[in-house]
C-alpha cells in the first residue's frame, strides 16, 4: 500500500492510492 501526489492538470495535489507498489 502506497500514497502517490499526482499532479493534475488544475495544479491541484490529487491522492492516487496505489496498491500496486507495496
Amino acid at each position: 500500500m502506497h500514497f502517490v501526489r499526482m499532479p493534475t492538470r488544475h495544479g491541484a495535489i490529487s491522492l492516487r492510492y496505489d496498491d500496486n507498489s507495496r
